[in-house]
């Protein structure tokens, strides 16, 4: 028999519809922005009469077969993604780096409609490179009294670099918990420059801190501090011990207790014996000698 020329058929020009839900703190990441924690993507997809079984897929470079979106209890169309060094061995896993997501619809009839976003994945701390990083001596430090301060405001000069979203903050503090930090403020020469006010005398521990601009912040650790010493409390006042005079090995001392008066000419030298204590940077001063009188 000849075919019916009236058989039912359908006749669609129209290509399919497609676009991203609203974006959320779990979904859809902004266009161009940086995420540091696990996501969805997910779309809107329709047409007039049908999406094509698996119509919906994801692709992006780097992958050789397209993704199935599967539809939620919302008629959504999704995908989720988990980043980070724990997640390495995941099927959706999604390491550092910069993607271009496309999600396209297929009808019945074969036509396709597409959207793309692109944004960064980025788990990785700014690093903090202690060898450039250090404290500003001030003009009382000397070879003698290397790491002494005679302030407790201490400027620090911080040298840290990021990958990925760029540095968002670099802070200082004398506690591992950041109870109450020093916010650093970037330089022309790029440095993260500041002053920190270390409370206790001798030994200060200073942590350094770097949080990037999505929130992936350094470890509180040894290798990441700076040790200075602080001292701002006067020596006390030297203990005269007493006087002896002479040169060379031939020293006479007489005890401070014994002195009644002392004689000497310019051709005798006198010295001078006390004791300094000091609670900072511990000295113990002997034998300051000085000119003897030009008289008797």
């Amino acid at each position: 028999s000849r075919p019916n020329p009236c058989s039912d058929f359908v006749y669609d020009t129209k290509t399919p519809s497609i676009s991203f839900t609203p974006t959320a703190s779990n979904k859809n990441p902004a266009a161009d922005s940086y995420r540091n924690s696990g996501f969805k993507l997910e779309v809107d997809a329709s047409d007039t009469y049908g999406i094509a079984s698996g119509g919906v897929t994801l692709s992006y470079e780097g992958l050789s077969t397209p993704i199935e979106l599967t539809q939620n209890t919302d008629g959504k169309y999704e995908k989720a993604f988990v980043v980070g060094s724990t997640n390495t061995s995941a099927s959706n896993y999604l390491a550092d780096g910069s993607y271009s997501f496309t999600i396209t619809v297929e009808d019945l009839s074969g036509k396709t409609s597409s959207v793309t976003r692109s944004f960064s994945i980025d788990t990785t701390a700014p690093v903090i490179d202690m060898t450039n990083t250090s404290v500003t001596r001030g003009a009382d430090y000397t070879a003698s009294n290397i790491g002494w301060h005679k302030t407790n405001q201490i400027p620090v000069s911080v040298s840290v670099s990021d990958s990925g979203a760029g540095i968002g903050a670099v802070q200082v503090s004398t506690d591992t918990g950041f109870t109450n930090p020093t916010n650093l403020m970037q330089s022309e020469s790029g440095s993260w420059t500041g002053t920190i006010v270390c409370g206790a005398q001798g030994a200060n521990t200073i942590y350094i801190k770097a949080t990037d601009a999505v929130g992936n912040a350094t470890n509180v650790v040894t290798a990441n501090s700076l040790t200075v010493y602080i001292d701002t409390t006067p020596p006390a006042d030297p203990i005269f011990l007493g006087i002896s005079t002479g040169s060379g090995d031939s020293l006479t001392a007489t005890p401070a207790s014994q002195i009644t008066s002392v004689l000497v000419n310019k051709t005798v030298p006198v010295t001078v014996y006390a004791a300094l204590v000091d609670d900072g940077n511990s000295s113990t001063w002997t034998g300051i000698r000085a000119e003897a009188p030009t008289t008797s």
